[in-house]
């Protein structure tokens, strides 16, 4: 029978998840699209600085080239846009978006033959 899972989690198909055992460039399901592509395990973050608040959201998972592209340019524009207005926002906007700048690159180059 169905069962529910409590308010507010996923239950992941195993088959799609991202881990170290799924190959990099592998034809797989991106998890963003759905559609069978060449993907590669990525995580951006970005930040929402609140004055003396943050909010921090992230996205994990197998994602083809164009679904990368497309998750890179929303959250560095978030972070551009709304990062910088707190006090610890400050200091961790910056980060957040060198190291989505340095997965994004990676990523893209681990899928540099790889059909968009």
């Amino acid at each position: 029978m169905f069962e529910e899972a409590p308010v507010g989690t996923v239950n992941p198909n195993p088959m799609n998840m991202a881990s170290p055992s799924n190959a990099v460039g592998a034809m797989g399901r991106c998890q963003v699209c759905g559609n069978m592509r060449q993907t590669s395990p990525v995580k951006f973050h970005h930040n929402v600085g609140m004055i003396v608040l943050r909010q921090t959201r992230s996205i994990q998972g197998n994602m083809c080239k164009t679904c990368m592209r497309s998750k890179y340019w929303e959250f560095m524009g978030k972070n551009l846009l709304l990062g910088p207005w707190g006090i610890i926002s400050v200091i961790v906007t910056p980060i957040y978006m060198v190291t989505n700048t340095v997965t994004y690159v990676s990523g893209t180059r681990k899928l540099s033959g790889a059909v968009e």
